[in-house]
């Protein structure tokens, strides 16, 4: 009986790891779009405060790069990296890949996200 406890206590703490590790990338994940797009949306109304937002930006990377390098692949992060790396340069030669880039930032951070969570298909 004693082994059951120990055992049933060991499942609850790896369940209650995988759910809070889950919620942190979640949250970093959410930060890190809501930031590029608030950089779109600057870009496209051309309203003075792109390199302020492109600054949030970093910072969220920052924060991104941190927490989920523990969690994911470093080929996944070195991707996220190259497209953040690049932003300065596509806005200061008004290239018309910033927005794009911002887009495939966007769409890895969710990628990476997705390939976390549990599902049934990478359970069996």
């Amino acid at each position: 009986m004693k082994r059951l406890f120990i055992c049933a206590g060991i499942f609850l703490f790896v369940m209650l790891s995988s759910w809070m590790s889950l919620r942190s990338l979640e949250k970093v994940t959410k930060e890190l779009d809501s930031a590029a797009l608030a950089c779109i949306e600057s870009y496209d109304k051309d309203d003075g405060r792109l390199y302020d937002r492109l600054d949030e930006l970093m910072t969220c990377w920052e924060a991104y790069n941190k927490k989920v390098s523990f969690i994911t692949r470093s080929s996944s992060l070195e991707e996220l990296a190259v497209s953040v790396s690049r932003l300065n340069d596509l806005v200061d030669n008004q290239g018309g890949d910033f927005r794009s880039e911002l887009n495939a930032i966007i769409f890895r951070a969710d990628v990476i996200y997705e390939n976390q969570r549990p599902l049934p298909q990478s359970i069996l």
